[in-house]
């Protein structure tokens, strides 16, 4: 069930469903005069947890933190459509990682980003030929 007001299938004029073409909002993300400034409200990332326990912990008080890649979707202003995007922890930005002076941190990254790249990768350049889109 799709909560937005807007029916994005025209890029160059966000339209209410149901409205006609003249009565379509004039937003338009290939000209930012369209778009409408300070709506959103100012993003801040959520902070990670550790998840406290790691086998190869050097210190009781060490921190450990499991941070994953992975494809998720973000919409990057209210009049503009849920967009893909490559995030951590399912977020984009990612989360915050807030560690205080001479506390020791381990981060384990974990790749769970697809094989095929979001954007269009040209296979004709040097060295891209035998390369997979996605390199981890």
């Amino acid at each position: 069930m799709s909560h937005s007001k807007y029916d994005y299938s025209d890029i160059q004029g966000l339209k209410e469903k149901g409205e006609s073409e003249e009565a379509a909002v004039k937003v338009n993300p290939t000209d930012p005069e369209s778009i409408p400034k300070f709506v959103d409200p100012l993003p801040i990332p959520a902070l990670a947890k550790p998840v406290n326990r790691c086998d190869d912990l050097e210190q009781e008080r060490e921190l450990f933190y499991h941070i994953v890649m992975k494809q998720t979707k973000h919409r990057f202003h209210r009049d503009f459509p849920l967009t893909t995007v490559w995030g951590y922890n399912g977020m984009c930005p990612g989360p915050t990682i807030e560690v205080r002076k001479d506390v020791p941190v381990k981060i384990k990254w974990e790749n769970r980003l697809p094989d095929k790249h979001i954007f269009p990768v040209d296979h004709t350049l040097h060295g891209t030929m035998d390369t997979p889109d996605v390199r981890t």
